[in-house]
């Protein structure tokens, strides 16, 4: 649904909204390289797995990486995402994101 929004609203296809969209599962940046090397990765998730991209085990990771506009936080269960995971060992590692949680 996301892809579609992007692609309506920049007038671009759905397969160059999707190639702006960055995803990070429990096995960390969703990307061809895991794609290939994971047997487990969901089919859903394979149109978004980027070409030469970084290997990224957690969101930290993958948000250092990608410098993404926005991060929205899908989550199965409460300890998935916990508060402060974006804070890294330093404290104000990504100051200027903003973790509002809708608990």
């Amino acid at each position: 649904m996301i892809a579609e929004y992007i692609a309506r609203e920049t007038r671009s296809t759905i397969p160059e909204a999707r190639r702006k969209i960055w995803m990070v599962d429990t096995g960390g940046l969703v990307t061809r390289l895991r794609a290939e090397k994971e047997d487990t990765l969901a089919l859903h998730k394979l149109p978004y797995a980027h070409d030469g991209a970084p290997e990224c085990f957690t969101v930290l990771e993958a948000v250092r990486a990608v410098k993404p506009t926005a991060l929205i936080g899908v989550r199965r269960h409460k300890h998935s995402l916990r508060k402060g995971a974006l804070a890294g060992p330093e404290g104000g590692e990504l100051a200027g994101y903003r973790e509002d949680s809708a608990e």
